[in-house]
């Protein structure tokens, strides 16, 4: 399929090698290429949009022997977030679930996260699916945005296909 574009919108997030965000950065700091050809960039502006994050961790047996970084991994990104972020917390093996409705209580998170058990095979088709779903039919209060921390081990395909999952997350408006 080819269509015709006018605009493209780039999210950009610009960090030091600290971690710091660099925040006083201006048009003419960027170069945008597209097939190697630069491409003007139109419109620069600074958007602090709240984020509504689904984050999806993988509980299949396969990640037991990484279940501590997962954890770290989890909270590390829970602590990078605003508090005026909210986020919804799904976890899949062999089904996917959402275990915590969208929230800013960040602690709340955390201690779920810090209690999870493994078990089951990998379904990482509904892992990403059933959270595009969960943010299609949320209400948009901000910049949606999927995480999801696994070992990308798949040993269950699940009830969704590639075509299926693509679909919900170009509806959702989520970034994975």
């Amino acid at each position: 399929m080819r269509v015709a574009v006018n605009l493209v919108m780039v999210d950009v997030t610009v960090k030091t090698k600290a971690g710091q965000i660099l925040e006083d950065l201006k048009k003419e700091d960027f170069e945008l290429r597209e097939d190697g050809a630069a491409q003007k960039v139109e419109i620069f502006r600074r958007d602090e949009l709240p984020l509504n994050v689904a984050l999806v961790l993988d509980l299949s047996d396969s990640i037991e022997p990484f279940l501590g970084p997962l954890r770290d991994a989890a909270n590390t990104a829970l602590g990078a977030l605003k508090t005026e972020d909210e986020v919804a917390l799904f976890t899949f093996s062999t089904e996917a679930e959402l275990r915590v409705p969208f929230t800013r209580d960040k602690k709340q998170l955390a201690e779920q996260i810090d209690a999870f058990q493994v078990g089951g095979a990998t379904n990482i088709n509904d892992g990403i699916f059933v959270p595009a779903k969960y943010l299609l039919n949320a209400p948009n209060r901000g910049r949606r945005v999927i995480i999801l921390i696994s070992d990308d081990v798949a040993t269950y395909s699940g009830g969704q296909g590639t075509h299926d999952i693509i679909t919900e997350l170009i509806a959702s408006d989520a970034v994975l």
